[in-house]
């Protein structure tokens, strides 16, 4: 398999630019300096990376770099925003590769292992690293880590659960129209109907 895709030069401008975008929305719903109850970096990062491999996790850690004086984050402490890269990591490494998920949703056991690895398990250990990092550098105080934590992971789970799924069950059919995917041993796959769909809200609802 390759991990990276044709023209990855070209493509990853454009990765950086969605996630800059992700990151001007991420702070209008932010509740502290640090934190955003809605995080579509999250979702966004996660879906670039699935499509683009390390291609997209490299521009979710350059992204996150860039924006990190909005963040509060100033001086060296600007390369903490590379953290952010451990979401998407765990997300490819674990769906596409320890559960064999497809990028289309077909099965309900694909949709069951994106839980798992997204809003489930990538998304609290990137809570979990942000917040004991900020705390043990002293950018934000050590009153209630849990909280902290607990708000931190619902705006990444919430980010990835409203972007990434759709991104990836109505735009990896048009990607792959244009070769602009990776090779894999997916074969294509029609647009998703209504039911697929109606599985997934299912599901997450």
């Amino acid at each position: 398999m390759r991990f990276l895709p044709r023209n990855w030069w070209s493509i990853f401008p454009l990765c950086v630019l969605a996630l800059l975008l992700a990151h001007s929305i991420a702070l209008i719903y932010r509740i502290d300096p640090n934190t955003s109850l809605w995080f579509p970096p999250s979702g966004v990062a996660i879906a670039i990376t699935l499509w683009f491999g390390p291609v997209g996790i490299v521009a979710t850690a350059f992204a996150s770099i860039l924006v990190a004086p909005y963040w509060q984050l100033h001086g060296w402490t600007i390369w903490l925003g590379a953290i952010d890269a451990l979401e998407p990591l765990i997300v490819w490494g674990c769906y596409r590769h320890l559960f064999r998920g497809s990028l289309h949703f077909l099965r309900l056991r694909e949709t069951i292992a994106f839980i798992l690895s997204g809003p489930i398990c990538a998304s609290a250990i990137s809570a979990g690293m942000w917040t004991l990092a900020l705390q043990l550098l002293g950018v934000t105080s050590t009153d209630s880590l849990l909280t902290r934590i607990l708000y931190w992971w619902v705006g990444n789970a919430i980010g990835t659960i409203a972007i990434a799924p759709l991104a990836l069950i109505y735009l990896t059919p048009q990607l792959q129209h244009y070769q602009l995917l990776p090779e894999t041993d997916l074969p294509p796959s029609p647009t998703p109907t209504r039911p697929q769909i109606g599985q997934w809200l299912a599901i997450l609802a």
